[in-house]
């Protein structure tokens, strides 16, 4: 695929597979054997599918390591909340009724004669309308490219970029399938792209309330389904332009606030906590990475466990500050005011990579008494060095400074504070370890309660969390319950 991403790729054969059969199919269709409305409409459907089908002609590129099925399964495993489909609906067709009463209330026009049955029966409009965009789209913009964009930009840059991608993917229709081809189509366009952006934006807070497409389907549906029956002007997408936005903005606040912790020092820490009854598990993510990034390892444990995650400051959705004014104090610190203010005790708590680190620094300032088990995953306690056998002295970096992230960051020996450990550890090591068999030893020497090493990882390297996903997870499991 070149040096360009197979991500870019994948919106590029989307646009390329939609832009064609709408010319080729419906076009042909069109001017070549007049086809009735009805067909045109059904017909219209089938190019919507074109995001679909992009991610089958792609999917092993997109997806080398994950059946298909897997993936599938993967999209809807959230659970399903009344609540949500009806705050979701209650938005999108509030939404649509609030742009129509403004444009009533400014042209002086009674709310009802913006409404027309139109050329199909209600059933039947229902029907085209869940058959087109809500089904055929979404598992490959919100499925397959949402999450994606999500890990690589951040979660609000990542859906502004994604409704975007979206809106222009609609490019062709807005001057084929629409009465404003004179000066209004400039307000037209900016309306399109403004709303879908906003749509795409709410339709990821839904998502990531609960990892289930059924939520983006219902939203898309729920936009979709009212345009069957609409008579409006161009003043109706002047005035939706503002109101979609608002909402996803008051939305956003929302979600923003419900989701962030708010450090001693003021920064905000975002965090996932799917509050489940039952053993609660911490679990802290390494160097350059993010919740988002290792959701696949971390949604194996949302089922039987009360699972929260964070973002460690600095990274993804959480405060953003220089590298110099971070290091493994302030990291444990972190881990300390997170549970202190979710009010959290007999914890596992769980560390990847340079998380393991991080804490560490929790139990070397604070001990372990909120503590019940502990799970280290391929770090040890001392980065920053070229003299002891530890595990960085063999990791080649890129050329973005996470060298020097590292220096700064992880400047403290905590090897001191592994005989503060007073809880059963298990260790995993992948096959192709960044930790050193002596740094290995020195933590299993060291600590005051049980250690396990669980090392029986063939073929995985330090991304073993994404190499070896349930094994990983089962092993975890097995621990906690033990």
């Amino acid at each position: 695929m070149g040096k360009l991403n197979i991500m870019w790729w994948y919106v590029i054969l989307s646009y390329g597979l939609f832009w064609f059969l709408v010319l080729a199919l419906c076009g042909t269709a069109s001017m070549v054997f007049k086809a009735p409305p009805y067909v045109m409409r059904i017909l219209s459907d089938i190019t919507a599918w074109s995001p679909t089908f992009a991610v089958l002609i792609l999917y092993k590129k997109l997806k080398p390591n994950t059946k298909f099925m897997n993936f599938l399964k993967g999209c809807f495993n959230g659970k399903l909340k009344l609540s949500l489909f009806l705050l979701s609906g209650f938005i999108m067709l509030g939404g649509t009724a609030a742009t129509v009463a403004i444009v009533s209330f400014i042209e002086k026009k009674p709310f009802m004669d913006y409404f027309s049955l139109g050329e199909y029966t209600f059933i039947a409009s229902f029907f085209l309308s869940l058959f087109s965009g809500p089904t055929g789209e979404e598992l490959g913009w919100r499925g397959y490219l949402r999450p994606v964009m999500n890990r690589k930009y951040g979660f609000l840059k990542g859906s502004i970029i994604q409704g975007i991608v979206w809106a222009f993917w609609h490019t062709l229709l807005w001057f084929i399938d629409s009465e404003f081809l004179d000066w209004r189509i400039i307000i037209y366009v900016i309306s399109n792209v403004v709303v879908i952006t906003s749509i795409a934006l709410i339709m990821s807070i839904f998502l990531e309330m609960e990892e289930n497409l059924l939520y983006s389907i219902w939203i898309h549906f729920c936009f979709n389904l009212p345009y069957s029956f609409l008579n409006v002007g161009i003043s109706y997408y002047a005035v939706m332009c503002f109101v979609f936005p608002v909402l996803a903005y008051i939305l956003y606040l929302y979600y923003h606030e419900a989701s962030y912790l708010t450090m001693k020092d003021g920064k905000k820490i975002y965090y996932k906590d799917n509050k489940k009854d039952g053993q609660i598990i911490l679990f802290c993510h390494g160097l350059k990475s993010s919740s988002s990034k290792v959701k696949k390892f971390i949604n194996e444990f949302k089922e039987d466990y009360r699972m929260i995650c964070f973002d460690q400051r600095n990274l993804d959705n959480s405060d953003q500050e220089a590298a110099t004014e971070m290091n493994l104090k302030i990291l444990g610190q972190d881990i300390h005011d997170i549970i202190e203010q979710l009010k959290l005790r007999d914890i596992i708590i769980m560390g990847y990579s340079t998380g393991s680190t991080s804490i560490i620094s929790y139990v070397n300032q604070f001990d372990c008494e909120q503590l019940q088990k502990m799970v280290m995953i391929d770090m040890c306690p001392f980065i920053g060095n070229t003299v002891w056998e530890s595990d960085l002295t063999q990791v080649k970096y890129m050329n973005d400074g996470s060298e020097n992230d590292v220096d700064k960051i992880f400047d403290s020996d905590q090897r001191s504070a592994i005989n503060k450990i007073t809880v059963p550890l298990l260790y995993i090591k992948p096959e192709i370890s960044n930790c050193s068999t002596v740094a290995v030893d020195y933590i299993k020497n060291n600590v005051k309660d049980k250690f396990i090493l669980e090392d029986d990882f063939s073929g995985t390297t330090h991304s073993i969390l994404m190499e070896k996903t349930k094994e990983v997870a089962e092993c975890i499991k097995h621990f906690i319950q033990n």
